[in-house]
């Protein structure tokens, strides 16, 4: 029988041109996660140009909207969400997941610490 259930994981932008609602991309989770299963998706927090921009410009002159993603994590639990985009070092991804207010020392709850790459087991600083 090849009728297996593979993983699906899906990378997508927040919009496209002027499809840039946090409507249309929810609606576009909703109808990946009902009709195909999906579960995983990574998320550039950037609506992409179609015309007008570079690759290269599409990764820099649309604004970056992480609170977007973040409502998409809080309509659809069920899922699990990576915001891709923007992230310009460890420091700046903690400040986006957790607030520009939170302080991180560097060391793991095991008394380590964090590796020559300045990057713990995860972005908390957590030892899992």
């Amino acid at each position: 029988n090849n009728n297996k259930k593979l993983p699906v994981s899906v990378k997508t932008r927040i919009g496209v041109d002027d499809d840039d609602s946090f409507e249309f991309i929810a609606n576009f989770v909703q109808r990946l996660v009902d009709e195909a299963g999906c579960t995983k998706f990574v998320i550039h927090a950037r609506k992409v140009y179609m015309q007008g921009l570079s690759p290269a410009q599409n990764r820099d002159v649309p604004p970056l909207d992480y609170p977007r993603v973040f409502r998409l994590m809080n309509k659809f639990p069920q899922c699990s969400f990576l915001i891709n985009g923007g992230m310009k070092s460890l420091d700046h991804a903690r400040k986006v997941a957790f607030g520009s207010n939170v302080k991180f020392d560097g060391e793991c709850e095991s008394g380590e610490n964090e590796n020559e790459s300045g990057i713990s087991n995860d972005a908390t600083g957590r030892n899992n």
